[in-house]
């Protein structure tokens, strides 16, 4: 291969210096002016929820483990917290949903079994623990117990389908009636009432494939829709109750390896398809393509606000990841294809609808690739509109019924995370936090330092990362950087030192370290300059693709040094022949322990 020519002056012209400042513990404990126990007494929010039939809002408080339902309803959002589960045990609350009448609220309480059939008990409570569905109502008072089970769903009739143990169950919230279950072959979920009430959609799964059936709660019948080989999953009602849309994804061969470590990485293609419940027509409406990009969004399906929904006038949002990123589509079921609702070079995480089911409401790192803002969106008009800004990260956002609110959870550098409302009648009117009486006293909000964003680019990618200005020398840990545009060993040096440091795993392991190998136009060698206060050694280092590492440097510290001598030695890697990349180490101050900056100079 020809020699490409070497340039000397690197890092000299791009201007690339990474600083990695570590501190001994004994240095940082003098100088802390708040300790953990004040940054963690702050509640957590989680599991956000909101009734259809009444301006009222729910969701759970982790106050040091001691996990609560607390409610608000307009005009005041004033917040109580509903149960009184005082004692940190361990388990979880989830699946809240209020009755079609908004009086009570459904819940679990308790985690899924792991594969031994075991219920997570991390007290060892000689009583044992088991996942159970619970009521409650709005005005509170004692919980009462509906069945062992989990994701209920209310219908418009007050009855409530649950799944336990990969069955369907059913139970009136009057409790008149002991719970019955629903026996029918495969592992049974997903189940969704229709909008009045008398038929329950679910997925049935046989193994390789499965159906969507419909049981009808007057004839006590199941008849399944479209039955194939395919795997038929993602099964939703129309607003109106007359159609039903699913997904089908097509079967592959019985030796398909499967598996996280086994399984190679292949398109998963996916279409969607409607059918009327009257007439049991089915027809596709649209299909995926065949790229690796292409593939069902389980994202969307997992954390996001589902793969596919019904919006007004029988038009079909659904998510995909076709052209690199999570973004919304709108399938009106005409010839035209699907109208994208949230353009741009980012991602959407979570949206949910408004009460008519003409407005998204969204998250998104658009605008600011370092955090997530509410937007919202239309069919028809304008192009999405952000609906928060600033410094901080907001997600889970919900519309308030029968009023022009929205709820959303939000937190900042300063501020965990909090229940916020916002009247968006109001435009200039600021977002509120709920439940301020839960806020500890003695937070350290101000004291918490706020980062600064940076981003790295280099002819192989773009990195952005945040950075911590603090507020006395050798407060905490810092980095520092100037921009660099050059295609060269710095650029790969500055990937290999900041991913590591960011993240906690091998760098051979770090897809964008591969492609910097690929992609460079000559080989590079990173040579260490180590403190004399440790001994530099040798070890043996991981192959990568594309890029043949001999070895790693890692530094021992001597036993009267301090301990972060060593995971800064660790971070360098020695990459094969070419010009010469030096990372020089020096003590930036000098007592009882040593702090350490990492400066990376082309030799």
């Amino acid at each position: 291969m020809r020699n490409q020519p070497r340039n000397r002056n690197l890092f000299n012209a791009g201007g690339i210096l990474l600083m990695l400042s570590v501190f001994t513990s004994s240095l940082h404990a003098q100088q802390q002016s708040f300790t953990l126990e004040q940054v963690m007494s702050a509640p957590f929010p989680s599991d956000l929820a909101v009734a259809k039939s009444a301006p009222r809002v729910a969701w759970v408080f982790d106050e040091q483990g001691k996990r609560n339902i607390y409610v608000a309803e307009a005009p005041d959002f004033k917040t109580r917290r509903l149960t009184s589960y005082l004692e940190e045990d361990g388990q979880e609350l989830s699946s809240l949903q209020f009755s079609s009448d908004a009086s009570t609220i459904v819940y679990t309480r308790g985690g899924p079994k792991n594969r031994a059939g075991q219920s997570p008990d991390p007290t060892s409570n000689p009583a044992g623990a088991q996942q159970t569905i619970y009521q409650i109502s709005w005005r509170g008072g004692e919980p009462q117990k509906i069945d062992l089970g989990d994701d209920a769903q209310i219908s418009s009739k007050g009855a409530c389908a649950y799944v336990r143990d990969g069955a369907l169950w059913l139970a009136a919230l009057d409790g008149k009636e002991k719970p019955e279950q629903l026996f029918i072959r495969g592992t049974n979920a997903g189940q969704r009432w229709s909008p009045d009430g008398s038929k329950l959609l679910f997925v049935s799964v046989r193994g390789d494939h499965s159906f969507i059936g419909v049981y009808d709660v007057s004839t006590k019948s199941v008849r399944f829709i479209a039955p194939s080989v395919d795997s038929d999953t993602n099964a939703e009602w129309s607003l109106d109750g007359k159609q039903i849309a699913f997904v089908r994804r097509p079967a592959v061969p019985r030796d398909t390896p499967e598996g996280v470590f086994i399984e190679p990485d292949r398109p998963r293609p996916w279409a969607i398809w409607v059918v009327d419940v009257a007439t049991s027509n089915t027809k596709e409406i649209w299909h995926s393509g065949k790229e690796l990009q292409d593939s069902f969004p389980y994202m969307a399906d997992d954390t996001g606000g589902g793969a596919i929904h019904w919006a007004a006038n029988n038009t079909i949002v659904f998510a995909s990841e076709q052209d690199g990123w999570q973004h919304l589509y709108a399938e009106t079921g005409d010839s035209t294809a699907p109208k994208l609702l949230t353009p741009g070079n980012c991602e959407v995480e979570q949206w949910s609808f408004s009460a008519d089911a003409k407005t998204i409401f969204f998250n998104s790192n658009c605008d600011d690739i370092d955090r997530r803002h509410v937007w919202s969106v239309g069919f028809t008009g304008p192009s999405p509109q952000p609906l928060t800004t600033g410094q901080g990260i907001e997600w889970s956002p919900a519309a308030v019924s029968s009023t022009t609110s929205l709820v959303y959870f939000a937190s900042d550098a300063q501020h965990p995370a909090r229940p916020h409302v916002v009247n968006l009648a109001e435009p200039r009117s600021a977002a509120r936090p709920l439940a301020p009486d839960t806020w500890p006293s003695d937070f350290p909000a101000p004291k918490l330092d706020v980062p600064r964003q940076m981003v790295f680019k280099t002819a192989c990618a773009t990195v952005s990362a945040q950075e911590l200005e603090p507020r006395r020398k050798a407060s905490r840990y810092s980095l520092f950087s100037r921009r660099s545009d050059s295609p060269d060993a710095a650029g790969l040096a500055l990937h290999v030192l900041l991913l590591k440091f960011l993240r906690d795993e091998p760098v051979s392991c770090q897809p964008r370290i591969r492609r910097a190998c690929r992609e460079l136009s000559q080989r590079h060698r990173l040579r260490p300059r180590l403190p004399r206060s440790s001994r530099p050694r040798r070890t043996r280092g991981q192959r990568v693709s594309g890029c043949r590492c001999r070895g790693k440097i890692s530094s021992v510290a001597r036993r009267s040094e301090s301990i972060p001598d060593r995971p800064v030695g660790r971070q360098l890697r020695r990459l094969p022949d070419g010009a010469r990349t030096r990372a020089k180490f020096r003590p930036l101050r000098r007592r009882r322990g040593y702090a350490r900056c990492a400066r990376l100079a082309h030799g």
